[in-house]
């Protein structure tokens, strides 16, 4: 094995921050006053902090307490002063700049005069910080054309940075670099230039209200702009904060503008700072929209990479990630700041950003990795929330839109975590919209290529970019909610430098559709669907495959319909696919995506979840259909549909014996059937697979009609041979028999005693009047919690199929059940062959009102099964072969091809001479020479008192 030492630098809570401004006069905090803002005592709190601002400080009393403590491990909160001096309409930047230094050097020269004035309890003089606060504010509109670089020595005298507010009547517009210098380069990578310790807080304020005594106080109207113009405008800090309030837009106009917190370097990492922790907060408002620029950089293109391509190289690098913050573009938190975002009109086209770092340690054989940064982002929007990009490291992000989200442009999300398999640390996505809300995408980055790569063994981009590898959280997760309008998702994000390839070219199978964990999309009075177009057209669909883990969850719920989605859950080991620990070069990478393509072909299954109740996986349509889906599940799971359940596609697994998988409808389940030239055509493109033990039902209202669909295969861990238990699912279908309450599942303990009962009744001496009587009174307890309607099965193009012990009930108790015809349309005897129910060591059960016809199809239970059928008041056509118990020869297992090759499934293939038509039970010795014993062929038991029965050859 190998040594992994796993750190995380987080701030679980914070105490609050109080400020207390004094606009005109002297400020006042007298003995006996107190302000806390101590952090809570458990977990890794910080203390937060108490702001007194005013500009005449010679009449000042600061004689109160102020509780600034932490918990035990985190940092106390600190107690500031600011001397205040505000500057009005200055003639240039150049000129501003000139006057706000001579302000820092004076409230620099004062600061000792004022601390020896202070009285505060609580909090020694020594450690309250003094700071210079310059408020600018002009009449008219104001742009910064220059670089002001707010870092430097002189303008952070003894360490201690001011706040810079910037006020404008008119529009305030931004063409340079504020707060840093301009970037540099530094061993080949574009950088920053990060100052260690504390930087500004910066305000810019478009449309002020230069009547109030709050600083970030706006007239809403027409004018007052904030707008980054320009790919050299950024508005940049470290572990200061940045608050934006337009009164009418804020804007950034070009992809490269910037603005963001970058925190401090937590390590000395020469002039790149990649490694960053403390980051401040940013906050931009706006009277009426928010727009970011069109082009915005793919995610790769600044979030890097510090890796080899392989760790099989003895001197190969241990794994992590950072940020390049040079080329970043929009709103961004690098340090562990948060991020709040709120429009009276739109969101548009908006990069918002607050991501994790990754600071490796150690060597190949004993990989460490300390985790920084992260923090959470508020987005709202009283109209629309359309396109851009939003990336969460740790934390949370909640999106409100006052419309639709996404309604003309899809947003993409992308989610890290603490590391690919430890809990407790995850990035989540919360979007609520009163209309349409439609993501294109959620992600996890560093499965992607990196893009903008040049070449070249340069520190960070080893092998040209090619490392993938997770950083999920086992718990990451998105929760898409719409009150009024539809949820849509999936689609292709690509980098806009290379718009005619996905990712530079570099597309590695379908990573960018490794979505999170845990998954949820609610459509409160409409449909969820897979991905639609502006103009509601449907989209091709790609698989969107939701990355393994024990908190694996999915949920998909809509009041209408639920409709369109391909999607696959693995549960594959997290550990065997590739994470920070064992990253994989990216000509393999592609090979990633076949381990997660489906759930049987893979070593290492999950073997047990975290208890989550019943069902794992929820597709829930109240009133409409479950529709056009291909699904691939590893656990329990359930579709419920108000109406129907039409042309699934399912690849279904239970885990254990206890388990059920429930498929449920209001009306009908059903498969369209389709003709050529007369004949059925069974593409076998649509079937039920069922894996693992346990039950699967599908109980309608009405019909279950399975078309020319390959119909049922239930093959035990023939398909997924890491699960524990080789018994098949047995296979329950109930036709015209409505939940009274949807989501509840049957009960098939009485369904059992029923037919135990049923089949003891009908065997007895009674006369034909007594038995009818006697099973009529059985059906009020068998299906108490059911609605008893008219609903039929048929299966006449289809199967039915159980291996290893699975046992099959059919019941319609006010229909018929066709399982075939009495014309054989099918000219390919394997076709022929694979009709009709087969189940190998399980009963095979009927219970129906009408007729029961078989005719050229076949009913089958092998190894000791045996066959009962009774119909209330038709007829049963036992076929036109045989009607016998008879021995034979084992059948044997074929893979499974895809594209003509294997893909690990097995299937069971049942033995030559048990094709044909007819009732029969057939058995074998299941081990040939080995020493299990061929058990005894099961009876066949055919009741239908008000009808006949036609035993075809018998």
């Amino acid at each position: 094995g190998e040594a992994t030492d796993t750190a995380f630098e987080a701030d679980f809570g914070h105490g609050g921050d109080v400020a207390l401004n004094s606009r005109n006069g002297s400020l006042s905090f007298v003995a006996g006053s107190e302000i806390d803002v101590s952090a809570a005592a458990a977990g890794k709190s910080d203390g937060g902090e108490v702001v007194f601002s005013a500009g005449a400080w010679s009449d000042a009393a600061l004689a109160g307490k102020v509780n600034l403590a932490s918990s035990a491990t985190g940092r106390s909160g600190r107690a500031t002063v600011e001397v205040v001096q505000r500057f009005t309409n200055p003639a240039s930047t150049a000129a501003m700049i000139s006057a706000v230094d001579s302000h820092v050097t004076d409230a620099a020269a004062r600061a000792a005069g004022i601390r020896n004035g202070l009285a505060l309890t609580g909090v020694a003089a020594a450690d309250v910080r003094i700071r210079a606060a310059a408020e600018v504010e002009t009449t008219g509109n104001l742009t910064i054309d220059q670089v002001w670089d707010l870092a430097t020595a002189e303008r952070r005298p003894d360490g201690v940075a001011g706040r810079l507010t910037l006020r404008s009547a008119g529009d305030l517009t931004i063409s340079k670099s504020l707060g840093f210098a301009a970037d540099t380069t530094v061993s080949g990578i574009k950088t920053d230039v990060l100052p260690t310790g504390d930087t500004w807080d910066i305000e810019l304020v478009g449309g002020a209200d230069t009547t109030s005594a709050n600083r970030m106080a706006t007239v809403t109207s027409n004018a007052g702009d904030v707008t980054l113009k320009g790919a050299d405008a950024k508005v940049r800090t470290g572990t200061g904060s940045i608050r934006v309030a337009a009164g009418h837009n804020f804007v950034i106009d070009n992809a490269a503008a910037a603005l963001y917190t970058a925190g401090e370097a937590a390590v000395v990492d020469g002039q790149r700072n990649r490694y960053t922790e403390g980051g401040g907060d940013i906050r931009i408002t706006a009277g009426r929209d928010i727009v970011g620029a069109e082009g915005q950089a793919f995610v790769t293109s600044w979030l890097r990479r510090t890796t080899d391509t392989t760790f099989v190289k003895a001197e190969a690098l241990p794994v992590g990630w950072w940020s390049e913050r040079a080329r970043f573009g929009q709103l961004g938190s690098f340090g562990g700041g948060d991020i709040a975002v709120e429009a009276g009109g739109s969101v548009d086209n908006l990069t918002v950003v607050a991501p994790t770092n990754g600071q490796p340690s150690g060597s190949a054989s004993a990989r460490g990795l300390t985790v920084r940064g992260g923090g959470n982002i508020r987005v709202e929007a009283e109209g629309s929330i359309d396109g851009g990009d939003y990336l969460v490291g740790r934390g949370n992000a909640r999106l409100t839109a006052g419309d639709a989200f996404g309604g003309n442009k899809r947003p993409a999300f992308y989610l890290l975590g603490a590391s690919g398999t430890d809990g407790g640390f995850p990035a989540t996505f919360d979007v609520v919209a009163r209309n349409a809300a439609r993501l294109l995408s959620a992600a996890n980055p560093t499965m992607y290529m990196l893009t903008r790569v040049t070449g070249g063994a340069i520190d960070g981009f080893h092998g040209n970019g090619q490392t993938v590898y997770s950083t999920y959280a086992r718990d990451s997760s998105v929760s898409l909610k719409s009150i009024a309008g539809a949820v849509s998702f999936g689609g292709n994000p690509t980098d806009p430098e290379y718009p005619d390839s996905r990712l530079n070219g570099l597309a590695l199978g379908d990573t960018y559709q490794y979505s999170p964990p845990k998954f949820s999309a609610v459509a409160f009075q409409n449909s969820v669907s897979g991905p639609t177009s502006i103009s509601g057209t449907t989209e091709s669909i790609d698989t969107v495959r939701f990355f393994p883990s024990v908190d694996q969850q999915l949920r998909f719920y809509g009041q209408d319909s639920v409709t369109r989605l391909k999607i696959a859950a693995s549960d594959r080991d997290p550990a065997t696919l590739p994470s920070w620990r064992t990253p994989v070069a990216g000509q393999s990478a592609s090979s990633v995506g076949s381990r997660l393509t489906q759930i049987y072909r893979a070593p290492g299954k999950l073997v047990t979840g975290n208890d989550i109740g019943p069902y794992r996986y929820r597709f829930v349509a109240v009133e409409g259909d479950l529709a056009e889906m291909n699904v691939v599940l590893s656990d329990a799971s359930l579709f419920s549909a108000g109406h129907d359940l039409r042309n699934l596609t399912l690849e279904l697994q239970n885990q254990r014996a206890d388990q059920l998988t429930l498929l449920q409808a209001g009306r009908d389940f059903r498969y369209g059937a389709k003709l050529l030239n007369g004949e059925p055509v069974n593409t076998g493109n649509s079937y039920l697979r069922m894996g693992g033990p346990g039950r699967l039902a599908i109980q309608v209202g009405r019909n279950i009609d399975f078309g020319n669909s390959a119909g049922i295969d239930a093959g035990g861990n023939g398909f997924n041979p890491s699960l524990l238990e080789a018994d098949s699912a047995r296979l329950s279908l109930l036709a015209g028999l409505k939940a009274d309450q949807a989501g509840a599942a049957p009960d098939f303990a009485a369904l059992d005693t029923f037919f135990a009962k049923l089949k003891a009744i009908n065997k007895s001496d009674k006369s034909t009047g007594q038995k009818i009587a006697e099973t009529e009174a059985l059906e009020a307890a068998a299906f108490d919690g059911m609605t008893v309607g008219e609903g039929r099965i048929d299966m006449a193009f289809s199967q039915v199929r159980t291996t290893n012990n699975g046992a099959v009930d059919v019941i319609a108790p006010r229909g018929d059940v066709r399982v075939g015809l009495p014309v054989q349309l099918f000219k390919d005897k394997k076709v022929r062959d694979d009709l009709g129910i087969v189940a190998q060591g399980g009963d095979v059960r009927a219970y129906l009102d009408g007729d029961f016809d078989v005719s050229q199809s076949k009913v089958v239970a092998m190894l000791g099964g045996e066959i009962m059928v009774y119909s209330r008041n038709g007829d049963i056509d036992a076929g036109r072969g045989s009607r016998e118990s008879r021995s034979t020869s084992p059948p044997s297992v074929e893979d499974v091809l895809e594209d003509g090759k294997p893909t690990g499934v097995k299937r069971f293939v049942p033995p030559t001479d048990v094709g044909g038509s007819g009732i029969r039970t057939v058995t074998f010795d299941p081990d040939g020479s080995g020493p299990m014993e061929k058990p005894k062929a099961g009876g066949i038991f055919l009741f239908a008192p008000r009808g006949s029965v036609d035993a075809g050859e018998a």
